[in-house]
């Protein structure tokens, strides 16, 4: 597999190469999710903190451009002034996060499978669901498991989350159907394909899988201008009323390069993120070919 990210804002990972989660990272730092810390590592391997995994949790399922600046939480042990109390108090006034049961939240432990599968599960709506199966854990482990969140992940439900996981878990959760609630008391499960599917990926970011081929670039087509391509698109997951299904149809779509690197991707057949960035254009965010 190699991943060619084409997004400018996102230097590449120096520590990730053959990582077997790789494309799950890069898929969430070209979503805006991930970073690197300031020697550009990812430090897959590292365990993870119950503050750090709110702060991926609300970043991965909030609105591009949300911050959540510091502030009182309901947590006796998450001060103001704690860097991650903005993301706590958050994920815990939407439901994500319940703390410990006795005040705490123990931002600085590290976060096990158990509680970080319930988070995800809880985000995307099915909480309800898992309390008719047993409630924590059990009832979010099944459905972290029906929703495929964790097919390549082997732990038990105690052991420690490594941040490799952990972005695996949440770049499955991109893709996983949400429930939505319907005139505010109905629940929903938004299941199929095309507009029936909801998904965090596009709900939250603007940003769609798509699979084909570039079949133009400036140096190949004078309708081609500077940095756009055309990409004939065989299959696509969830684009809305532009959904595809074995028909191909061509995307004229922004890209972050200059020419030069552009006019290298044509014929380059591979699966793409594109990401809508104005009503009805996109800009290429990611190649994985």
């Amino acid at each position: 597999m190699l991943c060619i990210g084409i997004s400018a804002s996102a230097a590449e990972l120096a520590d990730i190469s053959n990582y077997e989660f790789e494309k799950e990272i890069v898929t969430l730092q070209a979503l805006g999710i991930v970073e690197g810390d300031e020697t550009g590592n990812f430090n897959p391997m590292e365990p993870v903190t119950r503050a750090e995994a709110a702060k991926l949790l609300m970043t991965a399922f909030s609105y591009d451009g949300i911050e959540y600046p510091q502030t009182e939480t309901e947590f006796s042990d998450v001060s103001a002034d704690h860097w991650a109390s903005g993301y706590i108090q958050a994920a815990t006034e939407i439901g994500y996060i319940a703390g410990m049961g006795d005040g705490t939240y123990m931002p600085d432990a590290e976060i096990t499978f158990e509680q970080a599968c319930t988070l995800i599960v809880r985000a995307l709506g099915y909480d309800l669901f898992a309390e008719n199966y047993g409630g924590y854990p059990t009832g979010h482990m099944i459905y972290a498991n029906d929703l495929d969140l964790i097919d390549e992940i082997d732990l038990s439900n105690e052991d420690v989350v490594t941040r490799g996981e952990l972005a695996y878990m949440l770049a499955q959760a991109m893709e996983a159907p949400t429930v939505e609630v319907v005139y505010g008391f109905m629940l929903s499960i938004m299941q199929g394909n095309g507009v029936n599917y909801v998904c965090p990926m596009s709900k939250y970011h603007n940003a769609y899988w798509v699979n084909g081929t570039i079949t133009a670039t400036p140096r190949s087509s004078q309708a081609v201008q500077s940095g756009w391509v055309d990409i004939e698109v065989i299959y696509a997951r969830r684009l809305g009323d532009e959904y595809i299904n074995n028909t191909p149809t061509t995307f004229r779509c922004r890209t972050v390069d200059g020419d030069d690197a552009v006019n290298e991707l044509l014929l380059m057949r591979g699966d793409f993120i594109l990401k809508e960035t104005d009503e009805g254009e996109y800009t290429v965010i990611m190649i994985v070919v």
